[in-house]
């Protein structure tokens, strides 16, 4: 989600459009840079850890009146929202309440993602009962995050078929928003090896939990789809980084 935001705002500076962004940080304060204006707010010390660098602030709603503000100020066409998170939340109301068109893009399947994470809490209990618990808990996340999607006139998704479920699901309209991958930057006209090997690169964030498989389905299909491949994954997590190359 953060990358693909990253993008937003980069296509904004090139075009010269209008854009508040508005989003979580470490740093916060209002960023005034040419035409793209960036609010950081800060996160309470009492989040709840989701990722290494996420968490979820349930005070996150103090801010509600400064970003009203905001947004009368600036006059937007639209309010664009990238995830139900508390501060997609809060656009939400706002859209609502200033009666702005609203677009929610989907980037993650969290009702997929919750039903994992209380598997892993409950781990102790008979696989039986866990079992149980994460379809409950999938079943009722799609069935709030259909709710909350619910809300906005237009969706969009990164590939195709999520696309066409969500407009089945909703009943409006929804577009294809590819992963923000920087085109002009990663182009082939940069290479400048010419020794006949194909090489694949992975370089980013990878949740923990996804770590491990990750990198092992990278390094085993490298080999299956063409005989001179090299590959080279760089992640992180927490404070330590990994990179494996072959």
């Amino acid at each position: 989600m953060a990358l693909t935001a990253r993008q937003l705002v980069a296509y904004a500076r090139r075009k010269q459009l209008p854009l508040l962004a508005i989003h979580g940080g470490k740093t916060p304060g209002v960023y005034d840079e040419q035409n793209v204006r960036r609010v950081e707010l800060r996160r309470a010390w009492a989040s709840i850890p989701i990722e290494s660098d996420l968490q979820y602030d349930f005070f996150f709603w103090r801010y509600a009146a400064r970003l009203r503000e905001e947004l009368q100020k600036f006059q937007p066409d639209v309010v664009h929202i990238t995830s139900p998170g508390e501060l997609g939340q809060l656009g939400v109301y706002l859209s609502r309440k200033l009666k702005i068109p609203l677009v929610a893009s989907w980037h993650t399947n969290f009702h997929q993602f919750v039903a994992r994470r209380l598997q892993k809490a409950i781990g102790i209990l008979p696989l039986s009962v866990k079992r149980r618990m994460g379809d409950w808990a999938q079943r009722d996340g799609l069935r709030i995050l259909l709710w909350f999607y619910g809300f906005a006139i237009v969706t969009l998704a990164p590939t195709p078929e999520q696309v066409a479920w969500l407009e089945k699901e909703l009943h409006r309209p929804s577009f294809l928003m590819p992963r923000g991958v920087d085109a002009e930057q990663f182009n082939p006209r940069h290479r400048t090896a010419d020794d006949g090997i194909v090489r694949l690169g992975f370089v980013g964030r990878v949740a923990e939990l996804r770590q491990k498989r990750a990198c092992g389905c990278f390094w085993r299909s490298r080999k299956l789809w063409h005989p001179r491949a090299s590959t080279s994954f760089v992640s992180s997590w927490s404070a330590t980084a990994a990179r494996w190359t072959g």
